[in-house]
Parts: structure tokens; sequence; C-alpha cells
């Protein structure tokens, strides 16, 4: 039985509740523990005599490793003592009272531990074993903080604790961390915890988020900021935090980063998101020039507050009968009570000074008294000022340094500068830029802007230091306008005729085939002319900034008369016959929504083809029935495939339209599909994490079903899911799926060995077995089940007196690929004993 049935084994036991014999054998099978550990199970030998101070720490040890597995999976804990002695340590996971009181001091509340004791022969020597039942941590509560100190370990100087108050602890593969600094293992906690499928399209967070900011070209670094944020939403009792920092260092754009990270992480006991922007303009730096916003929720405390209830589900005649500001604080107090909302209040500088601390002190009046019923509800502020808060409360922002730097400026010079001699002298003298911009994301992106724009970077460097930027920005707008062709004017200015328009319509008004238009709409997405939104309630949209709107007469002037006078009719006709297609999409999925709630999806089908028939060029539509064919059993697979390539080719909104294309396959266990539409749409696909992870199932499930016939083909199916996960985590495309993507490479990793041995080029496989499981910590994988299988395989391969010559021809390597491993184990931080005393020992046969 390899390591991943056993894991699945133990994890269905723990489901089930099991407590009982059938444990015991399942983690000592044959009267010998298994030699690895895992996400649901770990050993704890207890076989020497020790001091009570040993004692204690070994109890607070214990204690420490219960809260990890509560907070992860759960799981089992298997204690072996001597037959002969009773240690304190013993008495005490024995005494399942004591266990759960002791464990409660240190995290608020007992977390319902069982025990299950008796005797055994375990690797031939009679032994007193205690089977600690740990259970899974909810999903609505919050992972469970330390709260107070053990003893001290250390000295008066130098304080150490085993158990740290304020350190989360989480079970990740085989060992036990605190989680407080890594934001991989944080939204780990925060995530539904399973390896599963289903796991993969959790239910998404109700939110107002705006459109993602089009002036972004990709979010970098800021993972200090991040943790705080993920740690400060798990401590109790602390509702308010303010990111503060000086204009332009990116306080929205991280606000709203940790904002899309908690949307698919139901662990975090967030119901709903609410956004409210009191930001009429901002500073666009690819533009190059301030712009107005899409959106301003609050201009004063009253209109927040107005918004916040209506955000919450205030009926709008409740909100109006609210004669005052002190009757809509009440009705927010009992919103917040019932419903775990996070409230993001970003710009609140943009208020008079006078009243960002009258806002601040309102919100925090409500936060605060709803507290005390549910502790659910957070408010994020975003402000150039501290406000009112305490130091605990803040967290101030600095503009990028080091290696954030570095990157940023990488990712903007490969996102606006062509020429690579030029590309290689901003890279040389990039600290001009550091010491020109402070670090500020929209003045670095601005000054390489400049420099894209034909300016030396000295040049543009001193531009930005001076008051004539703001004027060099602007005229390099129209400049940007003079670089489109012709048919790209046309779109332009048809798209700020309409402000908001569906693709198919501006295909028929500007006159264009489809691949004509997808190559012209990505030149005016290279300039960050128009923005694309699109989600279930208002359907696929393009849409035009109002600021570039405005410029529609700049646009005017430079495209032909006859081709203008043209495109200005369709454009007045589309407005006066046509309703408005935001609206249509929107209704129509508010009535298939009712449908399925009422579970009528055949009605709901029925429906769906009734539009499609009355319009058969709107793929919201075609995803929908897709979807909903989905719930009907007798709907061939074909039939939803044929509604995915129409919603497709009719501009679907492309994450909803993935989203259930992929749910889709998996759900026909489609693997080869799945793999190839990810191949096909990588460009937007590699970009959400989920599709990612989905991707490297595909791989492993088609190896899978091809090792037995041939194993050469499924190797490599194995190695590229093995690399292209590694590539996802490294890259960063893993965000919130690392947990998925860690245990599928522990798939693709055994799958990669089992084909070495069925493939029959390979009389004895051991060898490449070995360097594989070597090649795999370049990787940084290396659960203890993998390493143990190489250098079991190494041994074997050494032992066999027909490789001598083959043993002195690889020597040299062999030993290098010893060490390697050597170096990894002595390197963790759990150092792995047995292990390291393996590689050394093999080491000295060769």
């Amino acid at each position: 039985m390899i390591h991943l049935e056993i894991e699945r084994n133990i994890a269905e036991l723990h489901k089930s509740g099991r407590l009982d014999e059938a444990v015991f054998k399942a983690l000592v099978p044959s009267g010998a523990p298994h030699d690895f550990e895992g996400f649901q199970f770990d050993y704890k030998f207890f076989l020497r005599p020790d001091q009570p101070n040993d004692d204690e720490d070994h109890i607070a040890d214990l204690v420490r490793d219960f809260v990890a597995f509560y907070n992860s999976m759960g799981g089992y804990i298997l204690l072996l003592f001597p037959l002969a002695t009773q240690s304190n340590v013993e008495k005490f996971v024995t005494d399942n009272d004591k266990i759960n009181q002791l464990t409660g001091t240190y995290v608020g509340n007992p977390i319902g531990i069982k025990t299950y004791s008796g005797a055994a022969a375990v690797e031939g020597l009679d032994r007193k074993f205690v089977l600690l039942y740990i259970p899974k941590r909810r999903g609505s509560e919050k992972p469970r903080p330390f709260i107070r100190n053990s003893r001290n370990i250390g000295t008066a100087d130098k304080q150490k604790f085993i158990i740290k108050k304020g350190d989360i602890y989480c079970r990740y593969e085989h060992e036990c961390r605190a989680a407080n600094n890594d934001v991989e293992l944080l939204t780990f906690l925060f995530s539904e915890r399973e390896p599963s499928v289903a796991s993969l399209f959790s239910t998404k967070i109700e939110n107002n988020l705006p459109p993602r900011d089009p002036n972004l070209i990709q979010f970098v670094g800021r993972k200090a900021y991040l943790e705080s944020l993920w740690q400060w939403i798990s401590e109790p009792r602390r509702p308010i935090k303010v990111l503060t920092a000086a204009g332009g260092l990116g306080k929205t754009t991280v606000a709203y980063e940790f904002a899309t990270q908690i949307l698919d992480r139901p662990g975090s006991g967030v119901e709903k998101i609410v956004w409210l922007s009191g930001k009429k303009v901002t500073f666009a730096s690819l533009l190059g020039r301030m712009v107005s916003t899409t959106r301003c929720d609050f201009e004063n405390v009253a209109q927040l507050l107005d918004n916040l209830l209506l955000q919450v589900g205030s009926p709008t005649e409740v909100i109006q009968q609210a004669s005052d500001v002190e009757d809509k604080i009440s009705l927010c107090i009992e919103a917040f009570s019932t419903l775990s909302v996070l409230l993001i209040v970003d710009d609140v500088d943009s208020l008079p000074r006078d009243e960002q601390n009258d806002l601040y002190s309102t919100i925090s009046q409500i936060i605060i008294a709803a507290n005390v019923h549910n502790d659910n509800s957070r408010v994020l502020f975003t402000s150039r000022l501290e406000l009112l808060t305490g130091r605990e409360q803040r967290i101030a922002m600095q503009g990028f340094e080091g290696g954030d730097f570095d990157d940023y400026i990488s990712v903007n010079v490969e996102y606006l500068i062509a020429d690579e001699k030029q590309a290689k002298r901003i890279l040389e003298n990039r600290t001009k830029i550091l010491s020109a911009s402070a670090g500020s994301p929209i003045f670095i992106t601005s000054i390489i802007r400049l420099v894209s724009l034909g300016h030396e970077l000295s040049q543009a460097v001193s531009d930005w230091r001076g008051k004539n930027g703001e004027q060099i920005r602007a005229f390099a707008f129209e400049r940007e306008i003079d670089q489109l062709s012709v048919t790209q004017r046309e779109i332009l200015y048809a798209m700020q005729l309409l402000s908001r328009a569906r693709v198919d319509e501006i295909k028929e008004i500007c006159e264009l085939s489809s691949v004509e238009l997808e190559t012209d709409l990505a030149a005016l997405k290279d300039y960050h002319l128009y923005a694309t939104k699109g989600d279930t309630a208002s359907g696929t949209v393009l849409e035009v900034p109002e600021p570039i709107r405005l410029m529609h007469d700049v646009t005017r002037g430079k495209v032909p008369d006859d081709r203008r006078k043209l495109i200005e009719r369709a454009c007045l006709s589309a407005k006066s016959n046509s309703e408005d297609p935001a609206r249509y999409i929107a209704l129509t999925i508010s009535q298939t929504v009712r449908h399925w709630k009422n579970g009528d999806y055949d009605v709901a089908e029925s429906y769906l083809t009734g539009e499609i028939q009355k319009n058969g060029k709107i793929g919201e539509f075609y995803c929908l029935r897709a979807r909903t064919r989905l719930f009907i059993i007798s709907r061939k697979p074909e039939q939803i495939e044929s509604d995915f390539e129409q919603a497709e080719k009719y501009g679907c909104n492309p994450f909803d339209l993935l989203k259930y294309w992929f749910i889709s396959k998996l759900k026909n266990g489609d693997w080869r599909g799945l793999y190839r539409l990810h191949k096909r749409k990588a460009s937007i696909a590699e970009s959400f994490p989920v599709f990612n992870c989905c991707r490297v199932m595909a791989a492993i499930r088609i190896a899978d079903k091809i090792i037995d016939r041939t194993p050469a083909e499924a190797r490599e199916y194995y190695s590229e899911a093995l690399k292209a996960a590694a590539e996802y985590i490294s890259s960063g495309k893993s965000m919130g799926y690392f947990h998925q993507l860690r245990a599928l490479m522990n798939e693709a990793a055994v799958g990669h060995v089992n084909s070495l041995r069925k493939d029959r080029k390979f009389n004895e496989p051991e060898l490449q077995i070995f360097r594989f499981v070597a090649s795999c910590l370049d990787f940084h994988l290396a659960p203890t089940f993998l390493v143990r299988i190489g250098l079991t395989s190494l041994d074997k391969w050494i032992a066999d007196g027909a490789h001598g010559r083959e043993i002195q021809r690889h020597r040299s390597t062999i030993i290098d690929d010893i060490d390697k491993v050597s170096r990894y184990l002595s390197a963790q931080s759990k150092v792995r004993v047995a292990l390291t005393a393996e590689c050394e020992r093999i080491r000295a046969r060769v």
C-alpha cells in the first residue's frame, strides 16, 4: 500500500469519527509504525525516563501539536510508553478531562480531544499506547491562536517559549509549524483544508468589489503586509486595522489584493465583503495623468452610512426613515451583529481633514458595539493619516525596496519596454529610479512609461522630478492615440461614444471579423484604453474610463470623415434602439437563478433556450445553459460542451466560463479535455491559481490511466505536473492553492517512481529512482516517505554485486546526490535524524 492510500485510509477513519482498534492497526500495521508521518497522523515515543521539567515541556509540546492538528485537518497522535513505568506525560494523556482543560487554557476553550488506550506489541516489544483523536476545526470557525505563553525555557534576557502567545500553529505535511509569517500557510488555514477536487471551487463570498485597476500590470511583493492582514483576521477582539502611508504607495492595491485572496476562504468567517471608496480621482501611471475613478461611494459620513446599509441588505424605505446619523448607526450595529462583514473603507483622506476622524470614530463605534455579539466582522481603512488608531491597529506601508523593488522594475520593463538594450540600461540604472520615486509603484511605472515613449532615462527621471511632469504625461497620451492604427482608432471612438458595449456590438458597428477585432482589442488593451467588466450580475462589457471617454474629440479628429459618420450613426442607433445590454443580461441571470433556487432546472433550460433563440450572440446565456445542464442527468456531455464553446465564441466572461467549463470536465472525468482546455486558454487560465491546480491534476490523472500501457509517456505527464506545480508555487501563481499543489506534487512523484518500476527499459530501475528523488529537492519536495524510497532504492542497487563496475563509474555523482539529500535534511527546521543517519550509512558503502 503506497503512502497516499495509507493517508486516504486514515483520513476516512478520521472523517467517520473512528477511535478504536481499527485506527491503531492502520497506524501500526503488522506491529510496526509507518516509516513516515502525514497530514493527519503523528507518532510520539516516550521510552526513556525524563526529568520533571522535561515532562512539563513535553506536555507543552503536545498541546502545541494538538492545536496545530485542530487548526488544520484534525487527525490522530499515537503515543508509546514502556510497560514498567508511568511518567507525568502518560498520566496527562490518559486523562481526557485534563487534556481538554489544559488545552483550553492555551486557546480559550477546549477543542474536544478524545483518548483510546491499551497495550500491544510494537516492533517486537510490549508497549502501552495512547491514541488521541483531534477533531477538525469547523469551516466557520477561525484558527485558534495561543492566548498565553508556556514556561520560559530560555534565559531572563533571551526568553524562549514552546508555546508563544499570539502564535497560530498548523499541521502541514509531516510537521507542525507556526503560520503567522507564512502567507501560504495562513491561506491554507482559512481554506476548506481539503485536498480534493470539490475544494478547488469554493463558493465565493458575496462582495461588491470594483473591477481590478486596469493600470495595475501585476501585483508584486507586499508579502509582509498581506501576512499581517491574514493574522489580523484571525485575532479575536481586534476588529479594526488601518493601512496608512503617503499617497501613491499602494494602499488601495494591497487592500484589494487581500480582499480577492479572502473571497474563496470560507474559514475566515467572513460572509460578505463591502468595498466603499471615497476616491474621485486617481493617478493612472500607465496613462500618466490624474483620472476619475469608476465610482465614488461617499463624500461624507452620512452618505457612507447610507451606502453601507444598502450593501448589508437594509431596505431603502428603512434607510430613508432613519431621521439622523444616530439612527443609521443603530441600524448598522444591528446588521453587523448578525452578518459577518469585512468592510473596506478606501481613501478616507478624500474627505476634508476634520471629517476623517469623524468617519473613523463613527465606523469604530459600529464595529466595536457589534463585536460584542459577532466577533467575525472587521473594518479595514486605507488612509494617509493615522487617524485615531493605536500602534497595533496600524500597518504602516513603505515604498518598494530590495527584492520587491527589483521585481516591480522587472515587471514594468518587461511590459513596457520592447528594446532589449533599452531594457538592460534601465535595469542597470534602477537606483536612479529608486532615488526619484522613493519606491512608489505609480511613480516607478510612470518613469518607465516615459522611457517607453522615447525619453532617455536620465531625462525621464529629471522630468518626473520637475513640475512639468504632468504636462509631459498628458502630451504622451495623445501620442499613444497617434500610434494606433486607423481601425484601432475607429474601435476606440465607438467605445468612447457608447461608454459601455458588448464585443459583438463593436464588431458590427466597426464591420470587423472576430479575429480582426480580437487583434485590435489586444492592441488597445496594451495601452490600457479600456477595461473589461464582467461578472454574473452584469455580464461581460467593455468599458472606457471616463477621462478617456471625454477625449473622444481628440480621437474624432483622427478618424476619416466617411468612417466617422458611419460609426456615429451606428452608435446612435445602438443607444436609441437597444436596451442596455448589461441590464438585459442581469435580468436574465436573475430569472435563471430563481429557477435554480426552486430546483426547476428543466424550466431554467427551457427559459434560456428561448432567450438564446431571440438573442443568440450573448455568451453569458450559453454559459448559463451549460451550468443548468450540469444538474440535468439526461443531458449529454456533448451538449454541455457545445454550450461552453458558444459561450467562448460570443465573449462570455473568461473566468466564469473557464470555472464552469473546468467543473464540467472534472465531473465527467474528461482529463485530456481539461488538460487541452488549459493549454488552449493558458493566457487567461494561468492568471487564476485554481485553473493551474486543475491543469496539474489533469496531467496526473492522464498519466494514471496510461501508466500500465505506456509508462514512458506517463512519466512525461508526471514530470510535467511536478515541474508545473513547482513553477506555479515559485512564481506566485498558487495563491490559496499551495496546499492542493503540494499534495499533487506528492502524487506526481509517486507516479513517476511507479512508472520507472513498470518500464521494461529498466530491468533494475533503483538508481534512476534514487536520482529522481534527489532531483525532487530542487522543487523543495522531500517528504519522509519519498526520501526513504530513494535511499532504499539506492541501497538495494548497491547491494546487487552485479553493479560493481557501475558503482565505480557513477560513484562521484552518487556521492554528490547523497550529500545533496543530507544537506537538505540537515537544513530543515525539524531535522530527520533517522534519514540523515541512513544517508551517512549508504555513503560509507559507496
